[in-house]
């Protein structure tokens, strides 16, 4: 099994010493594993999705001090102008809730956004043309329930202006749990067919699956 991991877990494993870096690769690649047993039919990624939250509340909650710098609030949306890794199987819940009338989307910008193969590609549109097909008037997620994983791993402690036009050279302070970092990485390395090397956008998992 080929191990995919988030930018959050690739950073972590820098700041820890290179032995004991395979031990973390091994509680990765036994997370994922069991992962696996799980029916890919939905009922996984709304698993991962709900452990998500709940390690991510838990980290927070016992450091009252970095959760009073979290800068991320409901309206703000800049990372939601960004390539957006997904699974196939958060591309059908996601599908599902179009198809059924829950939500309307613009398919046009979802096929453009699509064609755009990687991060590299998705960051040279436009603002409006990056703009995620669930971000509704208000700024807010019209799917929050059902967002993907990497969403839920977002959280920034400096000025969110900063992250409107953010790029290799801009210095935004991210707050990192590890363990949702792990149980992302685990969820992606799930996948039977996670696709190039990049993953697959949400846009192009969304695509695929309408």
């Amino acid at each position: 099994m080929t191990l995919r991991q988030t930018r959050g877990y690739r950073w972590l494993m820098q700041q820890i010493p290179a032995s004991a870096r395979a031990q973390a690769d091994e509680a990765l690649a036994w997370q994922a594993e069991a992962l696996r047993d799980i029916p890919a039919d939905g009922q996984r990624a709304r698993l991962v999705h709900d452990r998500l939250d709940v390690l991510q509340a838990s980290f927070l909650a016992k450091r009252p001090e970095v959760a009073a710098q979290v800068s991320c609030r409901k309206g703000c949306g800049h990372c939601c102008h960004m390539w957006v890794g997904a699974t196939r199987e958060e591309g059908a819940l996601l599908a599902a809730q179009v198809r059924s009338g829950a939500v309307v989307i613009d398919r046009q910008r979802l096929a453009r956004q699509a064609q755009a193969a990687d991060p590299a590609a998705y960051f040279a549109l436009s603002r409006e043309e990056a703009r995620c097909v669930f971000l509704d008037d208000e700024g807010a997620c019209a799917v929050h329930r059902d967002r993907p994983s990497i969403c839920r791993l977002v959280l920034v402690a400096s000025d969110p202006e900063l992250c409107r036009t953010a790029d290799t050279a801009t210095r935004i302070q991210a707050v990192i749990c590890p363990d949702t970092e792990v149980l992302a990485s685990a969820a992606l390395s799930a996948e039977d067919d996670p696709g190039p090397e990049s993953g697959r956008s949400l846009a192009q998992v969304l695509l695929a699956a309408l």
